[in-house]
């Protein structure tokens, strides 16, 4: 125990100098940079909003209800479904009193009549309960299910294939409302995320301050749809370990060591998210690159986090 205390007051002055030597805010650039400056952004592993950067897309002023439905049409889309909009989250089951990783009910459907769910839940009352719907496919579907929208938007941009080493991974566009949230969560890509419509907010965390997030394994479980607004948590057949998954919601509220930032997306905005944890409460694309493991960060976060989760292991928060 005093082993421990000793060292949770080192992180807590590991943090303090973080948080001294970073800035407390999200940097914001007007249109988009030159690859040398957003080389040196990827270097200092910072977010940054890079505001109209991608206002020249044809889908910022062309995507409404009537073109996207002529360009779609009936064309099949893969769609989440959730009880509460909180898809791939920690979610205690009331029926056996276990938290799970609870990963959405999906299902195919015309993209027309998600669409018709879009509009028609824009128009009911918000205490109307019937599941919450989020295109949030992860398989580079621009090239899939969303192929005849793919002209619309321009994949290659020359500053970010020369600011990071890695070879583009996947091109996605996520729709939803603003009832759909994306847990807390950490990747494995850089992210540059470009909104085409609506508003998007986020909440991130430096991968540091992880440690405040009680990361831990969890059981994997799905919803299943019983019926309009009615889900069942089933848990996976064999069991499934999701490793390493934050336990903090958003409205628990984080420690006074942990410091998140926030930054808000507009239409034709550009947010590059360089090795974050990040939360997300709506037509946005996110593009993802390969991360560089042999960078000292990676390496260095990995270690702070193994050094938390091992003052953790009486599974108390820890007092930092």
């Amino acid at each position: 125990m005093e082993h421990t205390g000793l060292i949770e007051q080192s992180l807590a002055v590991f943090l303090q100098n973080y948080h001294e030597s970073n800035v407390s805010w999200v940097k914001e650039n007007n249109g988009a940079p030159s690859a040398l400056e957003f080389a040196r952004i990827v270097g200092r592993n910072e977010p940054v909003v890079f505001r109209g950067a991608v206002a020249n897309w044809r889908a910022i002023g062309a995507w409404n209800r009537n073109y996207l439905s002529e360009k779609m049409g009936e064309r099949p889309i893969l769609v989440a479904e959730t009880p509460d909009g909180r898809a791939d989250a920690h979610v205690l089951n009331p029926a056996d009193g276990v938290t799970y990783f609870v990963k959405p009910h999906v299902s195919e459907v015309p993209f027309n009549q998600f669409m018709d769910y879009l509009v028609n839940t824009r128009q009911r009352n918000n205490n109307h309960v019937c599941g919450v719907k989020y295109s949030q496919s992860q398989d580079d579907n621009i090239h899939t299910e969303y192929s005849p929208l793919a002209s619309d938007i321009e994949e290659y941009l020359p500053w970010a294939h020369a600011g990071i080493e890695g070879e583009l991974q996947a091109t996605n566009l996520w729709i939803g409302n603003e009832k759909s949230v994306t847990s807390l969560h950490r990747d494995v890509y850089e992210n540059l995320y470009c909104q085409i419509s609506g508003v998007k907010t986020f909440v991130l965390v430096s991968p540091y301050e992880s440690i405040h997030v009680k990361e831990r394994p969890l059981p994997q479980a799905t919803y299943e749809k019983q019926s309009v607004g009615k889900f069942e948590i089933i848990p996976s057949e064999p069991p499934e370990k999701q490793p390493h998954w934050p336990t903090v919601g958003m409205s628990d509220g984080f420690s006074n060591g942990c410091r998140p930032l926030r930054v808000s997306l507009q239409p034709g905005d550009r947010c590059g998210i360089i090795r974050s944890l990040k939360a997300v409460p709506k037509k946005e694309f996110v593009v993802l690159y390969d991360m560089d493991f042999t960078a000292s960060l990676y390496h260095s976060v990995d270690f702070v986090r193994s050094i938390a989760a091992a003052c953790n292991s009486d599974g108390q928060r820890m007092a930092i």
